[in-house]
């Protein structure tokens, strides 16, 4: 079964027992409010478990799960969803997984790289790309994209040139 990272849950002392503090990959708020529940990777094994929201603040959900989730063993841990289960997004919008496998080239459509993985925080996401046997990331705003082509499989990132090269 093929599965697509949504978030990770972030400890919360002030949360109970069956609640979680959760961070979603993308910024679309939308795709958490269209879903019912998720999965937890258990070793090898995908656990499944509904949810409801409490409340949206800023960059991040608190969520009622239907089982309890022990912070010590869950905590950044990663949360899952089928990719067939993923909500279809409005035009131009796309899921940070979706960016997985995209050449990387500057604006003068040099190539310097491949994206590798997205790296998620509460700060933001960060783009990393693997050019021949090195490893540089930048960060996956704005400033930095000017230009995502998912059909053609690139992104045009200002300045990549600068970076690889730190």
């Amino acid at each position: 079964m093929d599965f697509v990272k949504l978030g990770v849950i972030k400890s919360d002392e002030n949360l109970v027992a069956n609640q979680i503090k959760f961070i979603p990959t993308n910024r679309n708020f939308e795709t958490i409010k269209n879903i019912k529940g998720f999965y937890l990777k258990i070793i090898d094994d995908m656990e499944y478990t509904s949810f409801k929201i409490i409340s949206n603040i800023n960059n991040y959900f608190i969520l009622s799960t239907e089982i309890e989730i022990n912070f010590d063993k869950f905590k950044n841990h990663e949360i899952f969803i089928k990719k067939k289960d993923l909500p279809k997004l409005p035009n131009n919008e796309f899921y940070n997984e979706s960016l997985i496998g995209c050449i990387v080239m500057n604006s003068e459509n040099e190539n310097y790289g491949i994206i590798n993985r997205i790296l998620d925080s509460s700060n933001g996401s960060m783009i990393e790309i693997k050019l021949n046997e090195k490893i540089y990331v930048v960060p996956f705003i704005e400033h930095f994209i000017l230009d995502i082509n998912l059909n053609d499989n690139f992104i045009i990132i200002k300045d990549v040139e600068k970076i690889a090269a730190l």
